[in-house]
C-alpha cells in the first residue's frame, strides 16, 4: 500500500508542478520538452529514496497514474496508446535505477531519456519549430 501511495503522491506533485508551469506561461516546448521530465524524474526518485521504496515500482505506479490522466484529458490520440505509452515509458525509466551506476548517473540517464521522449512527441505533434 505504501508503494501505491508513493506513486500517487509523486504523480500529484508532478501534476501540480505542470499546472504551475502552465500558469507561469512557460512555452509548451520548454515546459513539456524539458522542465516536466526533470520535475517528474526528480519527484519519483526522491520520493522512492525518502520512503525507502523501489524506484522501479514508484515509477510504474507513476506511469499508471499518468496514463489515466492522459486518457481522461486527451481528445485526439487513441486512448489505449496514450495509457500504455505513459505506463511503459515510466516503467522503462524506472528500470534504469536497477543498474549499478552511481545515483547521479541514473537520474541523469532517466532525465535525458524522458526529455528525448517528450521532444519526440512534441516534434510529432509539431509543437517544436
Amino acid at each position: 500500500m505504501k508503494i501505491v501511495l508513493a506513486g500517487l503522491f509523486s504523480i500529484t506533485i508532478a501534476f501540480f508542478g505542470d499546472r504551475l508551469l502552465t500558469f507561469l506561461k512557460i512555452p509548451e516546448p520548454v515546459r513539456v520538452g524539458l522542465l516536466v521530465p526533470v520535475v517528474e524524474e526528480l519527484v519519483k526518485i526522491y520520493i522512492a529514496l525518502l520512503l525507502q521504496l523501489s524506484p522501479l515500482y514508484v515509477s510504474s505506479i507513476f506511469g499508471l497514474g499518468e496514463g489515466i490522466i492522459e486518457v481522461i484529458c486527451s481528445q485526439n490520440e487513441p486512448k489505449p496508446v496514450l495509457f500504455w505509452a505513459a505506463f511503459l515509458l515510466h516503467t522503462i525509466l524506472g528500470l534504469i535505477y536497477l543498474s549499478p551506476l552511481l545515483l547521479t548517473f541514473k537520474i541523469s540517464i532517466a532525465i535525458i531519456g524522458h526529455v528525448l521522449w517528450n521532444q519526440g512527441i512534441l516534434y510529432r505533434n509539431k509543437s517544436v519549430k
